[in-house]
């Protein structure tokens, strides 16, 4: 009665393995776009920085301390805009403009 022993520790995971953000390039943009002072709905986002999800991509950069406003309109959509009279948004975006994405 041979048995068939089982492996002692699980197979390393090979997903993720240098945690690169492929999301640099889009927050980038959406950040641009911000900075310009116009106001936005997520779908426009969307397309103009070529992406499926801004919504993400805005609480992003809301937990990373830019002051992001928004307002529900009569039609149903939010709209989102910069509050750029907070002199923190310079501080933030130092730390961004030497990342490099390629």
């Amino acid at each position: 009665m041979n048995k068939k022993q089982k492996a002692t520790f699980a197979a390393p995971c090979t997903t993720n393995r240098g945690k690169v953000n492929d999301n640099i390039p889009i927050i980038k943009k959406i950040r641009s776009l911000f900075m310009s002072g116009r106001k936005f709905y997520a779908k426009e986002l969307n397309e103009l920085a070529h992406t499926n999800d801004a919504r993400k991509r805005i609480s992003e950069l809301r937990r990373a301390g830019l002051d992001i406003q928004d307002s529900w309109q009569p039609n149903g959509c939010k709209l989102y805009w910069i509050n750029l009279n907070d002199n923190r948004q310079l501080d933030f975006w130092s730390k961004w403009e030497g990342v490099r994405y390629d």
